[in-house]
């Protein structure tokens, strides 16, 4: 199954949510997000926010990065959430994955 994005989607609540393939512009709205929830410290192993390079490498190199915004992109006030998926590992066992996500704290439950 392939995707093309972006993609128009609704949680259970019925607010439109626009999800996008990240790319270089969505690095900024990122790292705003997860340093919230970094610092809120209940749902990600990092003690403190990581720097630029690990921040990089955790969310975007080698991974497929989408992420969440409402109503769109161009013109949301900031992103609701954003999840990775890359291969477990090369060769044999790349069908199997390994994914993260995030969702802003006034975005949880809402399915």
């Amino acid at each position: 199954m392939s995707l093309t994005f972006p993609v128009e989607a609704k949680p259970k609540d019925g607010s439109p949510v626009q999800l996008v393939l990240a790319d270089q512009q969505d690095v900024e709205p990122l790292r705003s997000l997860y340093k919230i929830i970094v610092e809120e410290g209940t749902s990600y192993p990092h003690d403190r926010f990581p720097e630029e390079d690990v921040f990089m490498d955790y969310w975007f190199r080698g991974k497929s990065t989408v992420a969440a915004y409402v109503p769109d992109r161009a013109g949301a006030a900031g992103m609701v959430g954003a999840f990775y998926l890359k291969q477990n590992w090369p060769g044999r066992a790349r069908q199997v994955a390994n994914a993260g996500f995030i969702v802003a704290p006034d975005w949880c439950n809402k399915g």
